[in-house]
């Protein structure tokens, strides 16, 4: 009987309304990186002086930039926070980039695709 006046009542519609709004915050609230190309990943540590740190994490063929200044996309603030793959044929040219661009903290992150542990180096 407890269940069917539940249904009934607005206690479903209090924990409807609940669920959308944590829903809600979880879609729209800004974290993480934001991803941008590969093209643009390399442009950025081209240019001097603008990456703060830099991470290369090889079994995902991906780098993270941590950037001096927020990233700015047609107006819009992208934040400092920039992520980018590559494939295996870029990433020599990755590495070297990373290189030159000499950020004052600059890693190489291997993890094993079999086991998942970390071998951290820096570069």
């Amino acid at each position: 009987m407890k269940a069917k006046s539940f249904f009934k009542g607005p206690g479903i519609w209090i924990v409807v309304v609940i669920g959308m709004l944590l829903l809600a915050f979880a879609t729209l609230s800004p974290g993480g990186s934001t991803r941008v190309d590969t093209d643009k990943g390399l442009a950025l540590l081209t240019e001097g002086g603008k990456v703060e740190q830099a991470k290369i994490f090889d079994a995902e063929n991906r780098v993270d930039l941590v950037l001096k200044e927020n990233y700015q996309v047609d107006g819009q603030d992208k934040g400092k926070n920039i992520q980018f793959y590559y494939v295996n044929a870029r990433a020599e040219n990755v590495v070297q980039a990373v290189t030159d661009s000499r950020p004052p903290a600059a890693t190489q992150t291997s993890r094993s695709r079999t086991t998942g542990s970390p071998d951290c180096s820096p570069s």
